[in-house]
């Protein structure tokens, strides 16, 4: 009787773990890992509503208009920044070094100046700064900025595939740090959501 009892026991113990391994696999096929979030990232939060972008438009370079829509389809890093913000002028390096770590293809990378000079600023500031391949656009008025609801500088959004907020971070960091890298592969890699 006692034997049989035991094998009850063993029997009913292998079914449950059993039973625990298949529930574990299916909640994580079904739940998406958390992002990443630490160190020089440490201060990103996600967003609970997931905000679309701002349909407004913004200017190239050359003066061409654009919007935040011509990058749907890509994980979109929009920097929110001036010339005359000290932590600004401090994380731009780091960001033109992220355009070299991570592909145009994967990552669009928005560094949108909210200097209300225009380029008469941002042109002698990129040349002092060697950032000459750091995609620059100019947010003249702030439209975009108030849009999406930025109050203070640096502020930096990231946006997924299909255009909504995946969370923001305001301050400075170090976008080419190991921990940025990983927080922004989580949302690039195939498969995640946004």
């Amino acid at each position: 009787m006692a034997l049989r009892s035991a094998v009850v026991i063993v029997l009913v113990a292998a079914i449950g773990i059993a039973f625990a391994v298949l529930w574990h696999d299916r909640d994580a096929k079904e739940t998406p890992s958390a992002p990443p979030i630490r160190g020089a990232v440490a201060k990103f939060s996600l967003s609970a509503e997931g905000k679309p972008a701002p349909a407004t438009t913004f200017e190239a370079r050359d003066g061409g208009k654009l919007a935040l829509s011509a990058f749907h389809g890509r994980i979109v890093l929009v920097n929110f920044w001036a010339t005359w913000c000290a932590p600004c002028v401090a994380e731009m390096p780091a960001l033109a070094r992220l355009t070299r770590i991570v592909p145009p293809e994967a990552l669009a990378l928005v560094a949108l100046s909210q200097d209300l000079q225009g380029w008469e600023a941002i042109d002698p500031f990129v040349a002092r700064a060697g950032l000459r391949d750091l995609p620059i656009y100019l947010d003249r008025d702030g439209q975009i900025a108030v849009a999406a609801g930025v109050g203070d500088l640096p502020t930096t959004i990231l946006y997924g595939r299909d255009g909504r907020e995946i969370g923001r971070l305001t301050g400075a960091a170090e976008w080419d740090s190991d921990e940025a890298v990983a927080l922004l592969g989580h949302f690039i890699e195939p498969g995640t959501k946004r």
